[in-house]
């Protein structure tokens, strides 16, 4: 298993960022990753964000990545 492919595995959700979807750019996006120690973290491909909460259940983590993509314009 390669370094993309084990990422891809701790991905839990991805959101296409309020920019990315008024210009029609798929690389703009947050997304929710599975972490050992702080349970689930919060990244932001667009406005740099990265790491943010330490949420311990997942829903909490998606439901904050989903409001963070639905106001980022960078």
């Amino acid at each position: 298993m390669n370094a993309s492919s084990r990422q891809a595995a701790n991905e839990v959700a991805r959101f296409r960022t309020l920019a990315g979807r008024m210009r029609n750019d798929s690389l703009k996006y947050t997304r929710v990753i599975r972490s050992g120690i702080a349970g689930h973290l919060i990244q932001c491909s667009a406005c740099g964000q990265a790491g943010s909460g330490g949420f311990k259940f997942q829903s909490d983590a998606t439901d904050a990545a989903r409001t963070h993509a639905n106001r980022c314009l960078a």
